[in-house]
């Protein structure tokens, strides 16, 4: 056969195309699998792009993470625990290629801050435990906050004190020396701040009390997080004694008609006033030794107190009282009787009092009450016209010996009978 350099120029062509193939061939036959245990970690997935694990590495929460090992043992015989505060949870891993297996961990586990043990199981053997970091993010929203007690007195050793957790938006508390300033106003005065840090999850500020009663009003602020606005009371230190006077008065013995009384204002050492709503004791003791006790309410540092007249004659000693250790003066006021006089008289078995005169020389009005006693039985009456006819009872003979009185607002007269 004849050999012709076309033949021989297509041969070489060939040849070249062959050796071109086997390279290409060769150079893209796949490697040998490692099978060394090996654990990688990414900060966000991004297509093929993995970070190296590192030893105690820190990530943001929420961050999405996975780890990755190379393997040839199957995907159901690799696990992962996540291991933290909140328990172990056990995790099962996904073949993405061959002897590649990725566990993704759910949001809802790098959610949470703190630290985290990562251990993976290859067929019951411990390849990877390692600890890593979950940072919470800024704090945001609304601090939880608590306050107590919530009133001061000046005059006492007493503090209150604010604390306030910032969390970040997915409830995490944000970690020591996190700065944290604490707003304030007092009564009275400017606003002022206070720089603190935050200390086992915690930020707090003491308070002390004023000299001045009113609102301390305090709220805080850490990151993007705010807490609500809270109140501090501060009241008035121990009242100084006080004085009470007479306001009005009807100097007579009718239980129709009060007297008034009034204090002045009651302070603390520093002028202030009690508080509103403050009780304060009045005691009454009259001639006879009776002990009668009235209560009345403070309004701007002062109390009044309407007190109903006594239905007799008598001396009244008055004396007003607050937390039983500070004490006003003594008044005195003598109430006398508004009758002056009656006639009293027994008609048969008719008795027949009046008209009863009263101290302006009118006649007692109609409805008033007094009291018939016979033979220490006692009866209530009524005045009609200025006048009460009563009539002695048929079981009781007029013949025999009767005690007989007659009483009207204070004023007594006795009729016997004999």
């Amino acid at each position: 056969m004849q050999i012709t350099s076309k033949w021989i120029y297509r041969l070489i062509r060939t040849l070249i195309a062959i050796l071109v193939m086997f390279f290409t061939f060769g150079c893209n036959k796949p490697k040998i699998e490692n099978t060394d245990a090996k654990t990688v970690l990414s900060s966000r997935i991004l297509g093929n792009k993995v970070e190296a694990f590192t030893e105690g590495d820190k990530i943001r929460a929420g961050t999405s993470l996975f780890f990755d090992i190379n393997t040839t043992a199957a995907k159901e015989e690799c696990s992962l625990i996540w291991r933290s505060v909140f328990g172990d949870h056990l995790l099962k891993g996904d073949l993405i290629s061959k002897g590649v297996i990725r566990f993704y961990i759910p949001k809802e586990l790098t959610n949470k801050s703190g630290f985290v043990n990562v251990l993976i199981y290859e067929k019951g053997e411990l390849i990877q435990n390692s600890e890593l970091f979950i940072d919470p993010l800024e704090a945001v929203g609304k601090s939880e906050s608590f306050l107590g007690p919530r009133s001061l007195i000046i005059d006492k050793d007493q503090k209150t004190m604010m604390s306030v957790i910032p969390l970040d938006k997915f409830r995490n508390p944000m970690p020591d020396n996190y700065p944290t300033r604490f707003n304030f106003k007092y009564p009275k005065e400017k606003k002022s701040s206070d720089l603190t840090k935050v200390q086992d999850f915690v930020a707090y500020k003491y308070f002390l009390p004023s000299s001045k009663i009113g609102k301390l009003y305090v709220a805080a602020n850490s990151g993007s997080s705010n807490s609500q606005e809270e109140e501090i009371l501060i009241e008035a230190g121990h009242a100084l004694d006080f004085n009470i006077e007479v306001e009005d008065l009807y100097p007579y013995a009718d239980s129709r008609q009060h007297v008034v009384l009034k204090s002045s204002k009651i302070l603390d050492a520093y002028g202030n006033s009690i508080a509103d709503g403050t009780l304060i004791n009045f005691l009454i003791i009259d001639k006879s030794g009776k002990r009668s006790y009235y209560n009345a309410f403070s309004i701007g540092g002062i109390v009044k107190v309407a007190i109903e007249n006594p239905s007799v004659a008598t001396q009244w000693n008055i004396q007003a009282s607050l937390y039983g250790s500070t004490k006003s003066n003594q008044l005195k006021l003598n109430f006398i009787s508004t009758v002056v006089d009656f006639e009293m008289n027994l008609d048969g078995r008719t008795l027949i009092v009046g008209p009863v005169i009263g101290i302006l020389g009118q006649i007692i009005r109609n409805g008033t009450k007094a009291e018939v006693i016979l033979n220490d039985e006692t009866y209530e009456v009524e005045l009609i016209d200025g006048k009460v006819i009563y009539e002695i009872p048929e079981n009781l003979s007029i013949d025999q010996k009767m005690d007989l009185k007659f009483t009207i607002l204070g004023k007594t007269k006795n009729l016997f009978n004999n």
